[in-house]
């Protein structure tokens, strides 16, 4: 077998190879490529950060002992609410409802009405606590 008749077909190959590959990637701007080839590396870049920062980790914790966790322990009594009780407590109350009312009883919680000075001072410290809230 003749060296220079393969190695003619191999150069004949390569040159096939080479113009048939700018042919297929015509469609491909370089823009548009340039553009591709650089999300790709940011992808690879940030995966590489990725990767190196948990190796860092991980040996970070495997350096500590496993001791420094048990030193930080909340008990079980703040993590869960007590369950509740199986009964219902009695209500008691302090005095008996009463049946009927007497003027003197309804006084201090009545106000007349017609007294629109009281109404204004009471919606105005109302509004003035509101506002306080507010700032």
């Amino acid at each position: 077998m003749d060296l220079s008749a393969v190695s003619g077909k191999l150069k004949d190959l390569l040159k096939g190879i080479t113009n048939t590959i700018p042919k297929l990637f015509s469609f491909v701007n370089r823009k548009t490529l340039t553009i591709g080839l650089g999300g790709l590396l940011l992808v690879l870049l940030v995966m590489l950060i990725g990767v190196s920062i948990s190796r860092s980790r991980s040996r970070r914790a495997s350096d500590t002992p496993h001791t420094a966790s048990l030193e930080f322990i909340i008990p079980v009594e703040e993590l869960f609410m007590a369950s509740e009780p199986q009964f219902l407590p009695e209500f008691l109350l302090e005095q008996e409802p009463r049946s009927s009312w007497s003027i003197e009883d309804i006084r201090p919680f009545w106000v007349v009405p017609s007294n629109q000075d009281i109404w204004r001072g009471e919606i105005r410290s109302a509004a003035e606590r509101f506002l306080e809230g507010v700032r």
